[in-house]
């Protein structure tokens, strides 16, 4: 399948990693919570695609540690304890000063307006969902300059591991 990226330019996607992506997204906004069993069955009907795909999905979600697949019981939706979430967000203090300090120098004015636009969107985003998106594309608008993709990755990894839990904090304090 293919689609315009944000470059404009077409990318292809394969059915495993549509399906992924909104998984993922049920996982984000809290549709799965916790704890919650997913069943290949029922996600394939519903996205109208086999098992196949969702089971691929399935992988690439335990990989990004959103996902546990657990033998003969199926998928169920990750758990972060407190002490897990705090060492989570440890990890990307750690990680993202460290990536800021190579990026930093590295940074153009045009990253820098980047990223002041995106400040601005996510002022008036009202969508926990968008704002997830609009907050990573910030951090990312600042990090991208360190070019180290193994280490991005990572956070991204953290990122999204310590996100599903941000949209309570974010409607609580006002973002």
């Amino acid at each position: 399948m293919t689609h315009q990226g944000p470059s404009g330019m077409l990318s292809r996607e394969t059915t495993s990693t549509l399906v992924a992506k909104e998984i993922r997204g049920r996982i984000f906004s809290g549709a799965l919570r916790d704890g919650a069993h997913i069943r290949q069955e029922k996600i394939a009907k519903e996205l109208g695609v086999s098992r196949i795909p969702v089971r691929e999905a399935l992988r690439q979600l335990e990989a990004e540690g959103l996902v546990r697949l657990v033998s003969h019981k199926g998928a169920v939706v990750s758990r972060l304890s407190i002490d897990e979430l705090k060492e989570t967000y440890e990890i990307r203090a750690c990680l993202e000063s460290w990536l800021l300090q190579v990026a930093v120098p590295l940074l153009t004015a045009e990253d820098l307006r980047a990223a002041e636009s995106l400040i601005e969107e996510m002022e008036h985003s009202e969508n926990d969902a968008r704002w997830g998106d609009l907050n990573w594309a910030f951090h990312l608008a600042l990090y991208a300059p360190a070019q180290r993709p193994n280490i991005l990755a990572l956070v991204r990894k953290t990122y999204q591991n310590t996100y599903r839990h941000f949209p309570t904090p974010i409607r609580l304090t006002g973002n």
